[in-house]
């Protein structure tokens, strides 16, 4: 498989310079200027600072991403709130410049307004209406308030909502933190604060800003289809909310609770709450009916906007005197000690709701107490990034036990499917308690917890993809690869930040003080295309970096508990297989021969849990490993075999009773697209003709364009050759292992592949019947791969497993002809297809790309590196190739590249994988699906 690397990169600013030479003592990173474009303190804006018009006096209150001043204008002296970013996130920025624009839009007497927008050291500032009095948050603070008190503050709120939902905004974010109290003639007047997560509402001319999957919002007030997916909800996400806001306001509690936010994600998507009124005796049914239906886990059943609420809310209260929550002078604070907006401060100097007479039903504390409030501080208002998640109880795997007394699994293991969601989850990350579960999908790392069923976005902002996450030992901490850099956030997706340049894989130290992690990967489908990584460990505080190791490819490391040494998989004669390295890079053990990757220590260090494949099947084993010198005192153990597929990943709890493994399951099949000759443009979608369990690739057409001749991949190969339509399917052998890359002769009479037949690779020939099989090559080279007739019958284009192509004369014998072709300029190369006039061989490789070889001269011309797996034309011109999800036409005399195809969701296999008929007409393509599953292993 070819590298996609583009080489080396300019390192980022503020990221600790790698240290080259392990042997040199490791010093700090040089001192920087400070970098202009960012702020790194929430408060680096000193008061008396100057931003343009305004002049900063103070430090309102600080977030995961922003931090708000205030300010006073210098020419109308009037104060403000300016929230600015602390992360540099170019997404970030972007979402606070449509906070701003969305917001300014909006002009309603309940709702702050946004005035201006500032430039604050290379980051936008939005400048708000300052609201001097507390939140409804801090209202709320001391219980609930009176029937009277909540209509009174109700009917406002909604009519804020409701003017926003009519300009097509959606708030997504509103809970009673973000509802400001403003003091007016002694009464406090609400006003809804933070449009930071708004999207303008189907049907405006705006487009949706949010990425799907992005749980945007705050747990204890999001709707079930906001946890599930924030960017397709509309305004009845707001209803919700409100529904939550005013059960908060008349009861003291809200209606879905439990210790954590995921169990308050689990209660809302169940909708069963405990009605208002047993909470608090005297409300109207009719309110209490209202307040059911807002908080619906259907959105269908709610009302649909925040006028519809309003007006309900107004019908079910009519008969409810109105009472106004008033400031009390002697209580409130002075303009200094007011918190910002959006800050969960709470303070005993604040306004506080008058007291309601003794005769009001609604009297009373709040039944039960207030729940621990679960705020998580982030910009923008977005608060936490939260999910919730499938477990399943594991039992202990035997970690207390020595393998070598228990030399087979005393209960039958059961494995159970936890991810069933189309595409590719994997890289799991379980939590140190075992309750929560990390783990890539799509571009990014999703969060799901023990017995729930949602799963949550937590790197939705970042553009590169997020990779590989491992949890610190104390479980508060994510590190995780992005764009080839590695990444720390907490453990709800805040407080995000990049720690080091180039790496993969990382692997906490026990302490939790230190990083190891890898500067390669894996690469899909889970194979090693480099051999130059190293092995580095980061010192968090300091940023220092060193290296470890360099000249074994290490790859998928972890630390053992004890913190004494390193396990790691590394290539060895061509195989995966386990080493252990103590943390300074010495005393290198190879721990297996055999094949074995994914390893993961036990919890107290003595055993090295691997996943290994023992035919074609995946197995989770262990090992006992001496904690000191990383050598294993015994033999290797089977514990439990996956079902199906291949298993890829395996991580564990702390305290090693919970296993969770990867298991890709691939699915290859032949399309058939029709391509019109004169423009070379596609005619229609792609056609599957093929189907089943089975893998098929390696297509290829018959010489007179009415056979399909194609190979099957997996445990056991086979030749097949059917017509266009994949229909009349003939195997052409028994099932052996190893067939692959057939090619029809000029006559179209036989096929040639190559394979191994009676425990001898080679070229082998087999009439189209399925009979006179014969091998063609000889003893060199030994493992000869894509064999390519001439167009007159008369030589054979192989390549050997430098790779290196070579042109064979068939009337002569092989081995005679290879020594003398062999060219130091030609190696890398693979010959994939021969030209119709005979002149050229197209060429594939892993380090140059695309090229071309003169057959009579041996000349090599390189061509735009796009693709691989060329195959020429009929003009003997132009070449069709494909890389990944996409196929091209190159113009070989040109150089000039023109898309053709786009494969997604499939992508093309790493074998040959295309044909075109004589005509130009018909193009055979194999298209690999996979869907890689997360399971968890209960003994």
């Amino acid at each position: 498989m070819a590298s996609d690397d583009p080489g080396p990169r300019p390192r980022p600013p503020g990221i600790a310079p790698t240290v080259a030479d392990p042997d040199e003592p490791t010093t700090a990173p040089p001192d920087r200027d400070p970098d202009p474009s960012t702020l790194t303190d929430p408060e680096a804006l000193e008061a008396g600072t100057r931003v343009e018009r305004y002049v900063v006096e103070r430090v309102l209150g600080t977030g995961g991403m922003a931090v708000v001043y205030l300010v006073r204008h210098t020419q109308l002296d009037s104060r403000h709130a300016m929230k600015v970013l602390t992360l540099p996130a170019r997404a970030l920025e972007a979402r606070m410049m449509r906070e701003g624009r969305l917001q300014s839009s909006l002009r309603h007497p309940n709702v702050v307004a946004v005035t201006d927008v500032v430039e604050v050291a290379g980051s936008p500032g939005l400048i708000m209406e300052y609201v001097s009095g507390p939140s409804l948050a801090d209202l709320l603070g001391d219980g609930r308030l009176t029937l009277g008190q909540t209509h009174h503050m109700a009917v406002p709120i909604l009519r804020g909502v409701a003017s926003a939902h009519r300009h097509g905004l959606a708030h997504r974010d509103l809970k009673p933190a973000n509802i400001l109290l403003d003091p007016e003639d002694d009464e406090l007047v609400p006003k809804v604060a933070d449009f930071g997560l708004a999207k303008l509402l189907a049907g405006s001319d705006s487009v949706l800003h949010t990425r799907s999957g992005i749980p945007l919002g705050t747990p204890a007030y999001m709707a079930p289809e906001q946890m599930r997916d924030a960017s397709r909800v509309d305004a009845r996400a707001d209803v919700f909310a409100l529904g939550v806001i005013l059960y908060e306001m008349l009861t003291g509690e809200r209606p879905y609770s439990g210790s954590n936010a995921m169990e308050v994600f689990s209660a809302a998507a169940e909708g069963t709450f405990e009605p208002a009124r047993s909470l608090t005796p005297g409300i109207p049914e009719a309110v209490d009916q209202l307040l059911a239906r807002a908080l619906d886990p259907d959105p269908a059943r709610r009302p649909p906007d925040g006028a519809a609420l309003l007006t309900a809310w107004t019908e079910a209260a009519a008969d409810v005197e109105p009472r106004a929550v008033r400031v009390d002078g002697a209580q409130a604070g002075t303009e200094d000690d007011r918190p910002p907006p959006d800050t969960e401060a709470a303070t005993d100097r604040w306004a506080r709701p008058a007291v309601a007479p003794p005769s009001d039903p609604a009297i009373g504390p709040a039944g039960g107490g207030r729940r621990a409030p679960l705020w998580i501080a982030a910009a923008l208002g977005v608060t936490a990034m939260i999910v919730a998640g499938v477990t399943l109880g594991l039992r202990l795997l035997g970690d207390g036990g020595d393998p070598k007394d228990d030399p087979v699994p005393t209960v039958e293991p059961i494995l159970t499917q936890l991810t069933h969601d189309p595409g590719d989850q994997y890289q799991p990350a379980l939590s140190p308690d075992g309750k929560q579960l990390v783990y890539v999908d799509g571009d990014d790392l999703h969060l799901r917890r023990v017995e729930g069923t949602e799963a949550r976005n937590l790197t939705g902002d970042l553009a590169p993809p997020a990779r590989g996450p491992a949890w610190s030992p104390d479980g508060e901490t994510i590190a995780f690869e992005a764009g080839g850099d590695l990444y720390l956030m907490g453990a709800l997706g805040d407080h995000l930040r990049r720690v080091a340049e180039g790496g993969h894989r990382p692997a906490w130290s026990p302490d939790g003080q230190r990083i190891a992690y890898t500067t390669r990967d894996l690469q899909p489908p889970y194979a090693v295309v480099h051999s130059d990584g190293e092995l580095w460990v980061l010192e968090i505080d300091s940023g220092l970096r060193h290296r470890l190791l360099g000249d074994v490819h290490p790859l998928m490391p972890d630390w053992s508990p004890t913190g004494h040494r390193i396990a790691l998989a590394a290539p060895a004669e061509g195989w995966l297989t386990l080493w252990t390295v103590a943390p300074d890079g010495t005393g290198l053990r190879q721990l297996l021969e055999r094949e074995a990757w994914s390893p993961r220590w036990s919890a107290d260090g003595s055993q090295l849990y691997f996943l290994a494949s023992r035919g074609d099947t995946t197995t989770l084993h262990r090992v006992a490993v001496d904690p000191d010198t990383g050598e294993a005192t015994g033999a290797e153990q089977a514990l439990v075999t996956l079902p199906s597929g291949r298993g890829v990943d395996l991580a564990r709890s702390g305290d090693g009773r919970r296993w969770v493994i990867t298991a890709v399951h691939d699915s290859t099949h032949l399309h058939r697209v029709e391509l019109d000759p004169d423009t070379g443009q596609v005619l229609g979608s792609p056609r599957a003709i093929t189907s089943g369990s089975q893998r098929y690739e390696c297509p290829a057409i018959s010489p007179d364009g009415s056979r399909l001749a194609f190979t099957s991949a997996g445990q056991f190969e086979n030749l097949y050759v059917a017509d266009l339509e994949g229909d009349d399917i003939q195997p052409l052998g028994s099932g052996e292992s190893y067939t692959r890359g057939p090619q029809w002769s000029p006559d179209g009479r036989s096929l040639t592949f190559f394979g191994s037949r009676k425990g001898r690779n080679g070229i082998w020939s087999v009439d189209a019947d399925g009979g006179s099989l014969r091998r063609l090559s000889g003893d060199q080279p030994a493992d000869p791969w894509l064999p390519l007739w001439s167009p007159d019958g008369a030589r054979m284009a192989i390549t050997d497993d430098s790779p290196h192509p070579f042109v064979i004369d068939l009337d002569r014998p092989w081995d005679e002809q290879l020594a003398g072709q062999r060219r130091e300029e030609a190696r890398g190369w693979f010959a994939t297809s021969w030209s119709r006039d005979g002149r050229w061989l197209a060429l594939g490789s892993g380090d140059h790309g695309l090229g071309r070889m003169e057959v009579e001269t041996g000349r090599i011309e390189v061509l735009p590196r796009v693709a691989h797996y060329p195959i020429w034309m009929s003009d003997s011109r132009r070449m069709v190739a494909g890389s990944q999800e996409r196929l091209v036409v190159v113009d070989s005399e040109s150089g000039e590249v023109s898309e053709l195809l786009t494969l997604s969701p499939g992508k093309l296999p790493g074998r040959p994988a295309l044909s075109l008929s004589p005509d130009d007409r018909i193009l055979i393509v194999a298209i690999d699906h996979s869907d890689a599953d997360i399971w968890v292993a209960d003994f």
